[in-house]
C-alpha cells in the first residue's frame, strides 16, 4: 500500500535534547550493526512519544538498573553520506566547525551541553511490518566546555586562523593600512 504523498516528506525536529548511550558516527561494527553503519540514539520528550509512535516512529524505552529510575524515551537516528550527505555543525565558544564524512567520529567522544537535530523521515514497509527510520538531516553539536577551556578558548589553536580566535566583540576590528591602489592597471612593484 503506498504512503500519502504529504508523509514522504516528514521531518522531526528536535531542539535542547541530548544523546543516549555511545554514538557511533565512525561506523565501527558492533554487537547491532554491520561496519559502516552510523548511527546515534536521541532523547525524545516523553510528552511527545505518544504523537511520534502514532505516526510510526520506533520510540523505544530505557528504564535505568537503579530502583527509582525513571523511564527514558529514545530514537535511533541513522546517518548516512550514500545520496545527501547531513548537515553537521561542532559548535564551541570559538564559533561553528562544520563536519564531514571524514571528521564526523569525533562526535563519538565529545561531550555536549546539548544538541539539536532534525531527522528525515524514511517509510519502510517489509515483511509485513512498516513505521519509519530516522537519518539525520541537521545537527548542532554544542560542546561542553570546562573552566579550563573556556579560560584559555581566546588563543588559537596550533594551525588555526588567528581572526578566529579574537575575543568576542572584536572579530570585526581589523587594523590595516591600504599600501597601493589601482583600477587596471599593471601592478607595480612596490618600494619603502
Amino acid at each position: 500500500m503506498p504512503l500519502p504523498a504529504r508523509r514522504r516528506e516528514t521531518t522531526l525536529k528536535i531542539e535542547g535534547t541530548h544523546i543516549m548511550f555511545r554514538p557511533n558516527f565512525a561506523g565501527e561494527e558492533g554487537k547491532f550493526n554491520r561496519e559502516g553503519e552510523r548511527f546515534f540514539n536521541v532523547a525524545v520528550p516523553s510528552e511527545e512519544v505518544d504523537k511520534l509512535r502514532a505516526d510510526g516512529w520506533n520510540v523505544k524505552e530505557w528504564v535505568g538498573k537503579e530502583e527509582g529510575d525513571e523511564v527514558a524515551y529514545y530514537l535511533k537516528v541513522n546517518v548516512s553520506f550514500r545520496f545527501k550527505p547531513p548537515r553537521m555543525v561542532l559548535i564551541t565558544s570559538r564559533g561553528r566547525v562544520p563536519l564531514d564524512e571524514e571528521t564526523c567520529d569525533m562526535l563519538d567522544w565529545t561531550e555536549y551541553d546539548f544538541i539539536d537535530v532534525i531527522i528525515s523521515a524514511s517509510y519502510y514497509n517489509v515483511n509485513g511490518r512498516s513505521g519509519i527510520s530516522g537519518y539525520l538531516k541537521t545537527g548542532m553539536f554544542v560542546v561542553h566546555e570546562d573552566e579550563l577551556e573556556q579560560k584559555y578558548a581566546h588563543l588559537p589553536e596550533v594551525g588555526m586562523d588567528p581572526v578566529l580566535a579574537l575575543p568576542p566583540g572584536e572579530e570585526d576590528i581589523i587594523d590595516g593600512e591600504v599600501v597601493a591602489e589601482w583600477e587596471d592597471e599593471p601592478m607595480k612593484e612596490l618600494t619603502a
